[in-house]
């Protein structure tokens, strides 16, 4: 087992990514799993190497406030060849960077339990830190811009 201290949400990604022992990796977050469909279908692309994508995109349904929202996927690029893609160094709202990817059938289940609470409370954290990365890149911080970044990001 590796530890690093935390990096940020981005850099904490790129390192663990940096430590696969192959080319192609599914990152995951502790609260996610794989549905079966998904796994069948990266199987299929990476494991028997007759995809010639850079990554593939996964649809992440979230559990985590489904009672009070079901709303649509959100589309995250997960599963990659970390020789040409890796993980943006944004400290919250990371993302993979590649030219393009495609889409597996199937869902990452996002199964995190908590609260509507707890969930606003985490997405407050996430856009006072989307908050403070504008000011130091000399943006100003709006409702707008933030629901769009969090809207376009992971």
């Amino acid at each position: 087992m590796l530890h690093q201290d935390w990096l940020g949400f981005g850099w904490q990604k790129r390192f663990a990514v940096e430590q696969a022992s192959h080319d192609w990796v599914l990152c995951l977050d502790v609260d996610e799993r794989v549905s079966d469909r998904y796994a069948r279908a990266s199987w299929r692309r990476c494991g028997c190497r007759v995809s010639k994508s850079i990554g593939c995109r996964a649809a992440i349904a979230s559990w985590a406030v489904a009672q009070a929202w079901r709303g649509l996927p959100d589309w995250s690029l997960r599963l990659f060849d970390r020789r040409v893609a890796n993980w943006s160094e944004d400290e919250v709202h990371e993302k993979v960077l590649t030219l393009h990817g495609g889409s597996l059938q199937g869902d990452l289940l996002h199964e995190s339990q908590e609260s509507l609470a707890a969930y606003l409370e985490k997405q407050n954290r996430y856009t006072s830190l989307q908050a403070e990365e504008l000011s130091q890149r000399g943006k100003q911080a709006s409702f707008g811009r933030l629901a769009a970044s969090r809207c376009s990001g992971s």
